[in-house]
Order: C-alpha cells, then structure tokens, then sequence
C-alpha cells in the first residue's frame, strides 16, 4: 500500500523485516507474519503509546505467563499492552468476521471463547496518555520537555 511506503523504506534501509497489509485488516498482517515465525506468544504494542515501558510490558507478560490464560491485556490509555498465544492467534484470523474484530487484532479474543484477564489500572487514575491528536502529541511533548533529543528525533521520523 502506498501508506506503508515510507515505513517499508526505512526498514529495507535499516534492514528491519517489515511486513504491509489491509489497514483495514490488522487481524490478517499479524496472522501473516506469526505463519512465517511460529512464536509461542505474541506481544502486541500499538505506535500511538510513546510512554510505554519495559517495565509494564514485561508485568503484562508476567502475569500472562502465570495466569496461563489464552489472552492478557493493559488497557490503560497510552500504556496498552497485549499477549496472546499463537493458538488464539490463529483461532482469531480463522473466526473474527466483523469490521472491527479484522482491524482491532483482539477484539475476537476477548467477545469469543477466550480466557483472558485485564491487568489494567483504571485511565481516570493515570490519565490518557496515547496519540491520537495535535493536542495529544503536544502533551506529550511536554511530559517529555526534559528528555529533548526524544522529541527532536521523533519529530524528524514524523517528517521523514
């Protein structure tokens, strides 16, 4: 697609596996590429979440792993994290039929016949805090004011 284009440059540039797809079916990319590595698990993190650390991802897997639950999400705004296995996986992309159980990757997994868990604290105790507009990425920026080269190179990448 025309809009992965720049994201496929940079990639190939750097030597970075990239795979492109439907946008509209984000189900199908995941599916694609987990056919092609077979993992065990699979941790998905979305782009508009800057502030989202190791330290989280790693407590989401954590818990994921004790749980042995076939799905563990974060759902707090701007520190989503999710795991799955690739037997939910592949589950999913087989029965997911609706718009935006295609596009959303998990939203079969968690209206289906899944055991999952929701680690999550609630948004009105830490706030919102992914990018999904201006005065999104302005806040973020400001939250970041002290970490300067963070924000100068993200926004080079942005006009890149």
């Amino acid at each position: 697609m025309a809009s992965d284009l720049p994201i496929t440059e940079y990639c190939n540039k750097h030597g970075i596996p990239c795979e492109t797809g439907p946008l509209d079916d984000v189900l199908d990319r995941f599916y694609k590429v987990a056919l092609k590595v077979n993992p065990s698990y699979i941790v998905r993190l979305t782009a508009d979440c800057p502030l989202l650390t190791g330290e989280i991802i790693d407590r989401v897997v954590s818990v994921h792993l004790a749980s042995g639950f076939d799905y563990t999400r974060n759902d707090v705004d701007g520190f989503d994290v999710e795991v799955f296995d690739y037997k939910s996986l592949l589950i999913a992309a087989k029965l997911a039929k609706s718009a935006e159980e295609r596009e959303h990757v998990t939203v079969y997994m968690r209206n289906g016949d899944f055991d999952w868990i929701d680690t999550s604290i609630p948004d009105d105790i830490v706030g919102k805090y992914s990018i999904d507009t201006q005065e999104d990425f302005d806040k973020i920026e400001r939250v970041l004011s002290g970490r300067q080269s963070y924000v100068v190179k993200t926004r080079e990448l942005a006009r890149q």
